[in-house]
């Protein structure tokens, strides 16, 4: 099949998928006893319907954008990074432990938040180092490993943000202290949106990019996922490379985690980082690993998440309304990645 045929079944079947999720969200909202055609329109309006809700997608796109450049550094290797997750996580453990370390002392903010955004991504390269060590040492699959590494992320932030880090005087559970408002990304008064966060976060994006499409190594891991048992034949793909692979993969994400808690929340929550990296798993997997197909993708999925959001409090809808969208969202998307494979990959 021709690559443009490739690609128009694609669409048709990402479109697919589109429609059945404009149904489950008619089904979700007639469940909460709101029959309003408008609220699903609203759900899928262009961004630049207001400055609010624009900067709201850019601020939810920046964080997503590096989670995706992670996800598809190792994809492009013929790896699944699916503890992208916990590293993301980790980041954000990795820059709030700096910043509780630091933002009380007379040090200048720009390099509190420089060294925070650096340990954040060692944290998320430690952790990932963790995953590629036991897929190496252990023989345990990156998929396996990664799920429960995922898992022991989720109870290090909910032990931090209940025990030791838990906001001062707060009779509600699941974040930290706010960190002084010196160390935030500088960001747009009025607005959670940080015009660095989104540079840094474009900049990474197109490095990555310019790597995996235009240099000799870039080349060389494309390779190796078009022909896997070519890894370990004479020694090319070693260890070290695996190590290498998976710790600048998990560098991205926890750069990704720290800029989400130094630009958007501004503290540590159990549901700041929540969904975000197997989002740009799907993407990844939605886009066909397409470096500009997945950065699209990515702002389709920043407009819906807000969007929907805005849904559930303009018509007071359930708390965990926005949730539940979006889990379906991830769901359809999956429903879709499998539909089209199963008609556009060879059969053997």
């Amino acid at each position: 099949m021709s690559v443009k045929k490739r690609w128009l079944f694609s669409l048709i079947f990402f479109f697919f998928g589109f429609i059945v999720l404009f149904l489950i969200l008619r089904l979700v909202l007639l469940l909460n006893g709101t029959n309003n055609w408008f609220a699903l329109f609203t759900s899928f309006q262009p961004p630049l319907q207001s400055v609010g809700r624009t900067l709201n997608i850019l601020a939810n796109w920046s964080p997503l954008l590096l989670a995706i450049s992670a996800v598809l550094f190792t994809f492009r290797s013929g790896f699944w990074n699916i503890g992208v997750e916990g590293q993301i996580m980790m980041g954000a453990v990795s820059a709030t432990y700096i910043v509780r370390l630091l933002q009380s002392e007379s040090i200048s903010a720009v390099y509190i938040i420089l060294l925070a955004i650096l340990i954040a991504g060692v944290g998320g390269a430690l952790w990932a180092f963790m995953s590629a060590l036991l897929k190496t040492h252990s023989g345990i699959h990156e998929l396996i490993n990664g799920i429960g590494l995922n898992i022991i992320a989720v109870f290090i932030i909910t032990y931090l943000v209940n025990g030791p880090w838990r906001k001062v005087g707060s009779l509600s559970a699941g974040i930290s202290d706010m960190y002084l408002q010196k160390v935030w990304l500088p960001e747009i008064s009025g607005y959670r949106f940080s015009l660095v966060a989104l540079l840094i976060a474009f900049f990474l994006y197109i490095f990555v990019s310019f790597y995996l499409k235009r240099t000799r190594m870039g080349l060389r891991l494309y390779a190796f996922r078009l022909n896997p048992g070519a890894k370990y034949i004479h020694g090319t793909f070693t260890t070290r490379n695996i190590w290498q692979t998976f710790m600048v993969s998990g560098f991205l994400a926890g750069i990704c985690g720290g800029i989400i808690v130094l630009g958007t929340y501004h503290q540590l929550s159990i549901s700041g980082t929540a969904g975000i990296g197997y989002q740009a798993i799907m993407i990844a997997l939605l886009a066909n690993q397409h470096v500009i197909w997945a950065g699209l993708a990515g702002l389709l999925f920043s407009v819906i998440n807000i969007n929907i959001v805005q849904v559930s409090m303009t018509y007071q809808l359930n708390a965990t309304f926005a949730g539940v969208i979006q889990s379906a969202w991830l769901l359809v998307t999956l429903f879709a990645i499998s539909i089209r494979n199963a008609f556009l990959l060879p059969r053997k």
